[in-house]
């Protein structure tokens, strides 16, 4: 059953009424954030496996796997100590990223391999 046609049941009794009733139209919002609640927590962290990203961001950028964080600094500091080149400079970065894995074993982790250094434009 789709969420389109379980809004539409849900909103069917209201419409057939002469008159609004607010207590009813109330319910059933409740009853349609409800829904569209369950339905994107299936997405995002069922489906999306929000949980092992959260686990991979901790493990790669907040210490859980200091050896990455330490081969990547050590990768990026000759880019550290050289005048920025914007037209180079992701994939540099990105270079700098995959030698830190290859140096720590992680080069075939499938989330670390989605990683990506993208460099907005100045404001």
């Amino acid at each position: 059953k789709s969420i389109g046609s379980e809004a539409l049941a849900l909103l069917d009794p209201l419409r057939s009424r002469r008159s609004f009733h607010k207590p009813d139209f109330d319910s059933c919002v409740f009853e349609l954030r409800a829904k569209a609640a369950e339905r994107m927590w299936q997405l995002v962290v069922v489906h999306a496996e929000l949980p092992r990203h959260l686990q991979a961001l901790k493990d790669y950028f907040l210490m859980e796997r200091g050896n990455f964080h330490q081969a990547l600094l050590t990768e990026l500091r000759p880019l550290m100590r050289s005048t920025p080149n914007p037209k180079t400079a992701e994939l540099e970065v990105g270079d700098a990223l995959s030698r830190a894995a290859t140096l720590t074993g992680l080069e075939k982790d499938p989330l670390l391999g989605r990683v990506t250094a993208r460099f907005g434009g100045a404001s």
